[in-house]
């Protein structure tokens, strides 16, 4: 039935009544094929959805539908009983092959770093020339000019379509095995260079291609028992398998070789290949880039483009070169590197790799800017507290040269009482990666004074780029002063507050006490005593004034005459028969007014505890060296004492004194002395109780020595003798 409805068939028409279908031996081997094609396709599909499309996953995918329209299109032609469907069928596989041939070309090139082949002007003539072939395939039945009127072959369970080819026909095919064969090629000649696991996928796509081209041979060389049947679609059912396999076993998709042309071409570093005469062989996009030029550079000396390049030249090899090129109207800076095309072979040449490093430069510069310019002091150490990098901000604050203390041990210029604390927290610092530590200390400047920093350090020694730890401080001088004058000045409201409520309120007590008597009795007694409340009240007012007023501040300092400011003072306070003697003169650098007032103090200090017969002798406190006391008397940075020849102050009360409302007379406010301190801390001086060196008050009023009972009477002490020295730190009232 089969053979009667097909024998005979020359025509374009059948002679089945209807269309029909028939099972065949190649019917199964076609329809995997087409499953498989599916499948692998549907894969790929899959994949680029999960890890994103590109050449290799996109070209496959085109080999996939082609081998699917392809395959398909020869399942219908050996199936089919009609002629017409048949001869139908047999077009569409001239619709396959041009997609599996140009899919397999652009994944070939692609996969072996032949980007080059993939242009437009290649791309696109491969597809004209096999386009053409197959509309040409497509309408033969208006022209034939692919082949002749077919006609049908009986295979006895099966029959195929046979024609005649023309010049077009072997012309399509030639084109198509051209390429298909051009890229088995590139994947044999990338093979023999690429390493042990590329090589294997390289074999597996051989392989992939392989069936098919043998196969598609094998028919248009008419060979085989079916020489008609146009099998080379089931061999794609192999070709299917290996790409799977590649896939699978060798990572085909996630390891696919550098395409190392690509790479160069779009790599952001530049190159420049140079040869032995120092010319420009070859450079990338980047490099023409970043050296403003273009390929018509290639055979320059490399001088012209790159004049600060003449240290890299020098030696084979030089790395860590920094250059820089005016682009633009502006600098641009380049990281360089040069090494020789081959160690053993001379006349290659060498490679030059740049890196743009303006941006880098620009923050660096923008930091050591800041950091240059930065009030705060900031100072790399190592474990060892040796200073490893110190800013400029050392020199503004400290006076210190950083490049001077670069080296040098910091716990040298610290403070020694701040240094046990500092070394037992910064060892802990320096066990603790990352860790970070706050702190307080002072350090000496290069003029000698003491500076109150508060910092932060930071342990940054496993930082590949720091090594070391990084403290950061800031001068808080300023603000610790002024932290202990808020102090001073509230222990001074304490003492108003005293002041107010108990010493004031006594005296007033009093006087409204004998107020009232007087007002009761006319008792003129009562008068007197009230007068001499409020001249109590007085004084205390006056004293509290001076403390609020004056407080630890001094004006503008000079050279002052010690002799001179006593005088003043003495002339200005109640002496009755007391005496003063003024040892010796000598300049103090001091505020005249606040000095005035300190002696004043001490005068009346004197004459209240000592008796009006006291003896009153102010000098100055010489170094032992006679060339530094010269030099005390130019500079202006002596010391001096007042003592007199009083009762004295016994050791116990010594530390006390000079507290707020200390007094041993019922009749003081004990003032006087906190005045004294207050003055002498704002200059900058040391103050100190001693015995005096003159005789006892009692012998001396009686022109005698003393006696015996002088010394009973009065005790053994002297006096009392008040020293004043400046402070060896500068801050004196910075605690």
């Amino acid at each position: 039935m089969l053979a009667q409805s097909k024998v005979g068939v020359l025509s374009g028409r059948s002679l089945a009544p209807k269309m029909a279908w028939e099972f065949t031996p190649y019917t199964i081997p076609f329809a995997v094929t087409v499953l498989c094609s599916l499948v692998f396709g549907g894969y790929l599909v899959y994949d680029a959805r999960r890890r994103g499309w590109d050449t290799s996953v996109g070209s496959l995918a085109v080999v996939s539908l082609g081998t699917l329209v392809w395959a398909g299109a020869a399942l219908v032609q050996v199936s089919a009983t009609s002629f017409s469907v048949m001869v139908v069928a047999e077009q569409w596989t001239y619709v396959g092959t041009p997609i599996v041939v140009i899919g397999w070309f652009v994944f070939t090139a692609s996969y072996t770093d032949y980007d080059d082949l993939l242009t437009v002007p290649v791309v696109g003539s491969l597809t004209v020339v096999l386009g053409v072939g197959t509309v040409l395939a497509l309408t033969n039945g208006l022209h034939q000019l692919m082949w002749a009127a077919p006609a049908v072959v009986d295979h006895g369970s099966f029959s195929s379509l046979t024609y005649e080819k023309t010049v077009a026909y072997y012309l399509f095919i030639g084109v198509a095995f051209g390429v298909a064969l051009l890229g088995v090629a590139l994947l044999g000649r990338f093979m023999l260079t690429s390493p042990t696991l590329y090589r294997s996928q390289m074999a597996a796509l051989i392989v992939a291609a392989a069936a098919p081209i043998v196969v598609s041979l094998w028919v248009v060389l008419g060979l085989g028992p079916h020489a008609t049947v146009e099998l080379s679609p089931i061999a794609f059912t192999f070709s299917v398998a290996a790409f799977i396999f590649a896939i699978k076993r060798y990572q085909l998709l996630d390891l696919e070789p550098i395409a190392r042309t690509r790479v160069v071409e779009s790599m952001r570093e530049g190159y420049v290949v140079l040869g032995d005469d120092e010319r420009i062989v070859d450079l990338n996009p980047s490099a023409q880039w970043l050296l403003e030029t273009d390929e018509r550079v290639i055979g320059a000396d490399v001088r012209t483009v790159l004049p600060e390049i003449e240290p890299l030249l020098d030696g084979d090899d030089a790395t860590g070169t920094e250059l820089s090129v005016e682009v633009a109207g502006e600098r641009r800076y380049l990281a360089a590197n040069r090494s020789a095309l081959s160690e053993t072979d001379e006349g290659l040449g060498s490679l030059v790799l740049l890196r743009d490093v303006t941006e880098r430069r620009q923050v660096e510069k923008r930091y050591q800017e800041l950091i240059e310019h930065s009030m705060d002091v900031i100072a790399v150490l190592d474990e060892d507290w040796t200073v490893t990098y110190a800013s400029p901000s050392h020199e503004t604050v400290l006076g210190i040269d950083p490049d001077t203390i670069t080296g040098e041990r910091v716990a040298d210029h610290i403070h020694p009482d701040d240094r046990p604390q500092l070394r037992e927290r910064f060892a802990s610092l320096a066990e603790d990666p990352g860790a970070t530590l706050r702190f307080e200390f002072r350090i000496v400047d290069a003029d000698g004074e003491w500076h109150v920093l508060e910092g932060m350090a930071r342990n940054l020694l496993d930082n590949a780029v720091v090594r070391g730890i990084v403290v950061n401080s800031r001068d808080i001088t300023d603000r610790k002063r002024r932290e202990r004058e808020l102090e001073r000045q509230n222990e001074r409201l304490e003492d108003f507050a005293n002041v107010v409520s108990h010493d004031l309120r006594n005296p007033l007590q009093i006087a409204e006490g004998y107020l009232d008597e007087a007002r009761r009795t006319g008792d003129e007694d009562a008068f007197d005593r009230v007068e001499t409340a409020h001249d109590r009240m007085e004084t205390i007012i006056d004293d509290v004034l001076e403390l609020a007023r004056q407080g630890r501040t001094v004006g503008e300092t000079e050279p002052v005459s010690l002799a001179t400011v006593a005088d003043e003072a003495w002339a200005t306070v109640r002496t009755d028969r007391a005496t003063l003697t003024v040892a010796d003169d000598a300049r103090v650098e001091a505020d005249p007014d606040r000095l005035r007032r300190l002696f004043e103090n001490l005068f009346r200090n004197s004459v209240e505890h000592g008796g009006p017969g006291v003896s009153v002798t102010v000098g100055p406190i010489r170094a032992e060296s006679p060339d530094e006391s010269e030099r005390q008397r130019v500079d202006g940075d002596t010391g001096f004492y007042v003592e007199d020849d009083g009762v004295g102050i016994p050791e116990s009360e010594r530390e006390t004194v000079f507290e707020s409302g200390f007094t041993t007379e019922t009749g003081g406010t004990g003032f006087g002395l906190t005045i004294v301190r207050e003055i002498a801390e704002a200059h900058g001086w040391d103050v100190s109780v001693a015995d005096s060196t003159v005789e006892n008050a009692t012998a001396v009023a009686d022109g005698r020595s003393a006696t015996n009972e002088d010394t009973e009477r009065d005790g053994d002490r002297g006096g009392a003798r008040f020293e004043f020295r400046p402070r060896e730190d500068a801050a004196a009232d910075v605690p």
